[in-house]
């Protein structure tokens, strides 16, 4: 079923999969569902949604009101016109840190968080700690790989890309940085997919550049799956470690074979904790 809720002009489009536990997957419609196996659907009902980061509008973009409010009031206008009480809240990378702050508005409404790939501290912070891993920890053979996709990135033409298709690019060249297969094409999750750049940027840029997840209390009593994966070089798992014992209902799995996106990396792993876990705090 596909779906949209309009909101300041925007069409925020949907898509449910699946029966089982109301999941709410903030990101895009189109990338996320391709990254999760119908395994899980037979556990989750889950409802992918765009952000307007996923968006293009013809109208320009006022930054100033891009905020973190503003993301997580959007994906509340699709719970409430879908009319779930409580709902199961998913983000991937940055998306989880916008799932978490969700959590945190609305923790009436919130059932659980999953949060995958995602960074617990701000944008510098995971900056710097990136830089760290990634000398510190990938291999040789990595960073050459790393090197010659960057020559091939110089020898391509780029001139006729868009800023949303430019930072597409961008990703499926780092794929060294993001995957346990440092030469893994992931273009084909991207097929169809546009990117608002100007939102997309101030998001991943701006909007987390400072963050503390243990701030308040209002996580305190909502589960929280956090899962990681060894070889994400743009979001190293070892952040989590000071933040495990601040959420009192916070899980943590460290999937071994995997970069940034452990439930397309190590499938069958990542749906037997999830499972178990959901089972467990149901």
């Amino acid at each position: 079923m596909s779906n949209f809720v309009s909101v300041d002009g925007y069409k925020l489009s949907y898509v449910i999969e699946g029966s089982g536990i109301p999941c709410l997957v903030i990101g895009s419609a189109i990338y996320y569902p391709r990254t999760f196996s119908q395994e899980l659907r037979q556990h989750f009902k889950f409802i992918f949604t765009d952000n307007r980061g996923f968006v293009p509008t013809d109208t320009p973009v006022n930054l100033e009101k891009i905020t973190v409010d503003m993301f997580i009031d959007d994906a509340e206008q699709i719970r409430k016109a879908l009319d779930i009480p409580k709902i199961c809240v998913l983000g991937h990378s940055i998306h989880g840190n916008l799932a978490l702050e969700y959590a945190r508005k609305y923790p009436q409404y919130t059932s659980h968080v999953i949060v995958i790939g995602s960074p617990p501290n701000g944008m510098r912070k995971n900056l710097k700690a990136s830089r760290q891993h990634w000398t510190n920890n990938a291999s040789e053979e990595r960073k050459d790989i790393h090197k010659q996709l960057l020559e091939r990135q110089k020898m391509e033409d780029l001139r006729d890309l868009s800023h949303g298709e430019m930072m597409i690019q961008n990703y499926v060249n780092n794929a060294p940085f993001y995957w346990y297969d440092p030469k893994y094409d992931c273009s084909w999750i991207w097929g169809g997919v546009k990117v608002n750049a100007k939102i997309a940027g101030k998001l991943e840029g701006l909007l987390f550049k400072t963050y503390d997840i243990a701030k308040d209390s209002n996580l305190n009593n909502i589960p929280i799956f956090v899962a990681m994966g060894k070889h994400d070089y743009m979001v190293p798992h070892f952040q989590w470690d000071a933040e495990i014992e601040k959420l009192p209902k916070l899980s943590y799995y460290l999937f071994e074979k995997s970069g940034h996106t452990p439930q397309l990396e190590e499938p069958d792993e990542f749906n037997k904790k999830l499972i178990e876990w959901i089972k467990k705090h149901s």
